[in-house]
């Protein structure tokens, strides 16, 4: 999935711009406990999480995540964003809950971060 299909996929508004380019969207981990993205992961996947601690950004700096979308509305403190934004780390926000948007982005073709359907 391209970026731009999961920005309106999912009426996204964009809380920090990309640095370059991003590629190919493939996977997708929710959560809103941070050790479970951990566990299982893959480099250039999306975090969904309605989880606006620190950790959301420090863990997809830390396993090189590609998107982070906050679901039900929610914004991460500024300097979290600021920090995000450093990096060229595309952070989106969406009013749907962390259900609708994972069903939203299966249904789309994404797959689980293990590569599951």
């Amino acid at each position: 999935m391209q970026f731009s299909k999961l920005t309106s996929l999912l009426h996204g508004t964009l809380l920090t711009n990309p640095s370059q380019e991003v590629g190919e969207l493939n996977f997708c981990g929710a959560a809103d406990v941070m050790d479970e993205i951990k566990r299982q992961y893959a480099k250039g996947s999306i975090l969904v999480t309605g989880l606006i601690t620190g950790g959301v950004i420090q863990t997809a700096i830390e396993y090189n995540l590609a998107v982070v979308v906050m679901v039900r509305g929610k914004k991460p403190a500024p300097e979290e964003l600021e920090r995000a934004q450093a990096i060229g780390l595309p952070v989106l926000m969406t009013r749907h809950t962390l259900f609708t948007t994972c069903g939203l982005l299966y249904s789309n073709g994404l797959r689980g971060l293990d590569g599951s359907w």
